[in-house]
C-alpha cells in the first residue's frame, strides 16, 4: 500500500514517583504513514535532538492497542493496551533491561489523512518504577508531500 509523507508533532512529559515532572520533550519529525489492514502505520528517523540518532521508530496503531517499534542502536518493542501489564525488553547500547509497561490511557483518533494519538502509561525498568508518561503525537499531511523512503527520512 502506498505511503503518504507526514509531519509528526511528539510531545513527551515524563512524571517521577516523588511527583516531579520532567520539562517536556518536544519534537517534529517527517514520516511516513500507510493503511495495513486494521491497523495505521507510521515510521521515522530519530534525529539526535531526541537522544536517540539513527533509530527507526515504527508505530502501528489501531483504537484498542498501539505498537512502537525501534531499531537501531536503541531497540525496543513497546505495546500500549488496557488490560494487564505488557513485558518487553529495552535495549539500550549499554546493555538490555527488562521493562513493564501499564497502559493507563490510550486515545486513537487517526485516520490516514492525520489526527492524533495520546497514551499515559506507567513504565518499570529492571523491577523499579520508572515514573509515569505523558505522550502526545499529532501527524498532518506534509505540505511539501514528498514522498520518503527509510532511506532518505
Amino acid at each position: 500500500m502506498s505511503s503518504r509523507s507526514v509531519i509528526l508533532s511528539i510531545r513527551s512529559v515524563q512524571t517521577l514517583d516523588a511527583g516531579e515532572a520532567s520539562p517536556p520533550v518536544e519534537l517534529r519529525a517527517r514520516g511516513l504513514l500507510r493503511r495495513e489492514g486494521e491497523a495505521l502505520i507510521l515510521t521515522y528517523r530519530e534525529g539526535e535532538d531526541s537522544g536517540m540518532e539513527g533509530v527507526y521508530t515504527t508505530l502501528r496503531a489501531t483504537p484498542e492497542e498501539i505498537v512502537l517499534s525501534r531499531e537501531g542502536p536503541w531497540q525496543t518493542r513497546m505495546v500500549f493496551r488496557a488490560g494487564p501489564p505488557q513485558e518487553g525488553r529495552y535495549d539500550t547500547p549499554y546493555g538490555a533491561l527488562p521493562m513493564r509497561l501499564h497502559t493507563r490511557r490510550l486515545r486513537f483518533d487517526l485516520s490516514e489523512t492525520g489526527g492524533e494519538l495520546e497514551l499515559e502509561y506507567l513504565t518499570e525498568l529492571a523491577g523499579q518504577s520508572a515514573g509515569a508518561t505523558h505522550f502526545q503525537l499529532t501527524v498532518r499531511e506534509d505540505p511539501s508531500g514528498g514522498s520518503q523512503t527509510k532511506e532518505n527520512q
